[in-house]
């Protein structure tokens, strides 16, 4: 075999293989669009494309419920928030004015005004807790007396703190 002749088959060989390649490539391209076609008709046959448009509109309707809970929690969330702030501010205010009122008040006794301070004082309620729970203790003492025999319970005496280790005191 002359030197000739083996260069031609080369390129013949070559040209070849170049030409299988492209068949090939042919091939798979329409191999792809064969699956294609048959799973568009699958999902055409089946019915499927109901099935996926109602399935995604039940995932979008509960991506909306999601979102609107997620709404309102955090629009809850802000007004509780809003609400503490203004509770803060308000409970600030009183007691700027509990300081102020009692700074006046010393300023009163120190300057030598006790007398009206006293007044001032014999004026408000009395704020002992002791006082209060024997005011408490008649008024439960006369609602143990109305009370049935099933209900009774042993009435305190007079200015004694009734036991209440286990159980609750009742509420008003």
């Amino acid at each position: 075999m002359k030197r000739e002749d083996f260069e031609r088959s080369k390129l013949q060989e070559k040209e070849h293989l170049r030409e299988m390649q492209k068949l090939k490539q042919r091939l798979r391209e329409a191999e792809r669009t064969r699956s294609i076609g048959r799973a568009l008709q699958d999902v055409k046959s089946a019915g499927s494309t109901e099935e996926f448009d109602r399935a995604l509109s039940n995932v979008k309707l509960e991506a909306a419920e999601g979102e609107a809970k997620f709404d309102m929690a955090l629009t809850a969330g802000e007004e509780a928030d809003r609400s503490v702030e203004r509770d803060v501010a308000q409970l600030d205010d009183d007691l700027a004015k509990e300081k102020a009122a009692q700074l006046v008040k010393h300023m009163k006794v120190s300057m030598g005004m006790a007398d009206e301070v006293e007044m001032l004082k014999a004026e408000m309620p009395a704020k002992s807790i002791g006082r209060e729970q024997e005011a408490e203790n008649d008024e439960e003492a006369g609602e143990v007396e109305s009370k049935s025999d099933s209900e009774s319970e042993v009435a305190p005496k007079v200015g004694e703190v009734p036991k209440t280790i286990g159980r609750m005191k009742p509420r008003r």
